[in-house]
């Protein structure tokens, strides 16, 4: 009967956990399933990672998301469409275009860029389809970090090589300084004073005045 009654307690600990996630999950969500929005069509040349979800952008500030993605043929060539939504109440007009940039390292995002302030006059409307641009690739900001790192590597390894060449003609120069002034240096030994000592001196043998 024990065992019975914890089995029941934790089953309903478990249920009460996972409805309150579910409780905070939707009303994190709230706003997202219940804004209202309209639909545009971007036409790309590439999709460089565009994918459902993507965000949309306007002046940094999120205002839709990618809904999904096609790839068209037109004679020999092919481009994408991407149908994208964007909030009921954010007004685009003619003109505006989309730019797919990077966002971070590995993801893509969607720029909305408007038309000058006189060239605004006609709001698009659901269904519009609005050019695009790729921009910047994904490909070519990796291979502008690895040329700056690089760079940088060198510019390293030539200022430690330099460095490293000053410190030695200093330290050069600090050592015959010290021989000219008769100054020891650390294991080398005390300058001799007076010419060199005969064998029985170096040897600790009695000096002259007591030999027998």
């Amino acid at each position: 009967m024990n065992f019975e009654k914890q089995d029941a307690r934790l089953g309903l600990l478990v249920l009460v956990a996972l409805g309150l996630f579910l409780g905070l999950v939707a009303y994190k969500n709230a706003g997202a399933v219940t804004e209202r929005s309209y639909p545009l069509v971007v036409h790309l040349d590439q999709m460089e990672g565009l994918a459902p979800g993507t965000d949309v952008q306007l002046k940094g500030y999120r205002v839709g998301s990618v809904l999904r993605v096609d790839m068209r043929q037109e004679g020999k060539d092919y481009h994408f469409l991407a149908r994208i939504a964007v909030r009921e109440d954010i007004k685009l007009w003619r003109g505006t275009r989309a730019n797919l940039s990077p966002k971070g390292v590995g993801s893509v995002m969607l720029d909305l860029r408007l038309p000058e302030l006189a060239e605004r006059t006609v709001l698009l409307t659901a269904g519009d389809e609005i050019p695009g641009d790729s921009g910047v690739s994904i490909a070519g900001v990796l291979e502008r970090a690895d040329h700056l790192m690089a760079s940088l590597q060198a510019g390293v390894e030539g200022l430690r090589t330099r460095i490293e060449r000053r410190g030695l003609s200093a330290a050069d120069a600090a050592v015959a300084g010290c021989h000219s002034a008769g100054i020891p240096i650390l294991g080398q030994g005390k300058p001799r004073v007076g010419g060199s000592r005969g064998p029985q001196h170096e040897r600790g043998g009695p000096g002259p005045g007591l030999a027998g």
